[in-house]
């Protein structure tokens, strides 16, 4: 995805696991059925850069 390009170019890890997209093993992103994304992990710098990087691609509504 678009998104896991962006992660990489910004040096952290991500790989797709059972509908999720993990990055750098220790955030979790994933789409609910009514097509909201989600992301979970423990609060840690990753975690603020992953959800920065996040609200940079998409549009917040």
């Amino acid at each position: 995805s678009d998104f896991k390009n962006t992660l990489t170019k910004a040096g952290i890890q991500a790989e797709f696991c059972g509908g999720a997209l993990i990055c750098n093993g220790v955030v979790a992103i994933k789409r609910t059925e009514g097509g909201k994304i989600s992301i979970e992990g423990s609060v840690s710098d990753d975690y603020y850069l992953i959800r920065k990087l996040l609200y940079e691609q998409f549009a917040i509504v």
